[in-house]
């Protein structure tokens, strides 16, 4: 066998594997679970980031909320607050709109980031109360944890990991917010 011969078979094989990743990495995005309804009423307000799966620009906030309010025509105004390095550190704000994708379950939430840029968030589980929300993406590389209150009860944090690791989402990425100033 020529060494030509070897290379296109291996070049093929290679193929092959990337194409069989990306059929997988697509099936995987489709079976996201998300919650079955979610009432957009309920769902406004002021939300305590528990943990999360950091963006970038998230990396040493501490003390993050989350402010659901809807506008007149059905966007929703989300305003997140947080601090920078300590509770001592300098505020952070930022300020996106987001429109509801699916407004069969409500649980499609589209954020306006910048200019034509946008991400597709789901509600994936939700306290029968409102009480908590877990918010993810189908590529599973963010997940957020929320809470109406800063602090969660440690049994049920464990069951949200569980049914979010279950849901396909790498739980040892995630990260506890710090919502207390412990001095």
């Amino acid at each position: 066998m020529t060494y030509l011969n070897k290379f296109k078979i291996a070049a093929l094989c290679l193929f092959a594997v990337i194409i069989v990743n990306i059929i997988f990495a697509a099936a995987k995005e489709q079976e996201l679970n998300t919650v079955s309804h979610a009432y957009v009423d309920q769902y406004m307000g002021q939300w305590y980031e528990i943990a999360k799966i950091p963006h970038w620009f998230e990396k040493g906030l501490v003390g993050t909320s989350v402010t659901y309010s809807l506008l007149p025509g059905g966007e929703v105004d989300v305003l997140i607050k947080a601090y920078k390095k300590g509770f001592n550190g300098k505020s952070y704000y930022s300020k996106f709109t987001a429109s509801i994708g699916n407004k069969k379950t409500y649980a499609e939430i589209i954020v306006k980031v910048f200019w034509f840029f946008t991400g597709t968030f789901y509600i994936l589980d939700l306290g029968e109360n409102y009480e908590y929300a877990v918010v993810g993406n189908k590529a599973r590389d963010k997940v957020w944890i929320l809470s109406r209150t800063p602090r969660m009860d440690p049994g049920l944090y464990d069951t949200l990991l569980k049914r979010i690791q279950m849901n396909g989402f790498n739980t040892s990425k995630i990260e506890k917010t710090r919502q207390e100033n412990k001095r």
